[in-house]
């Protein structure tokens, strides 16, 4: 019986760990991606303003 409840722990911490990693990860990638589109932008709008004045009628 105390092997069970030992082994019912065991599974739960680890699925508790697995849930918390696969948290962790998403957290980390959205803020990636996220920071990569809002440098993705300002990059655009940067060349934009860079080449605009030479470059006549881009849009």
């Amino acid at each position: 019986m105390r092997n069970k409840v030992l082994f019912d722990f065991f599974l739960m911490s680890e699925l508790i760990y697995v849930l918390y990693r696969g948290l962790i990860n998403f957290c980390l990638l959205y803020t990636f991606f996220s920071a990569l589109t809002i440098l993705h932008g300002c990059f655009e709008k940067g060349i934009a303003m860079f080449i605009s004045p030479h470059v006549t009628n881009i849009y």
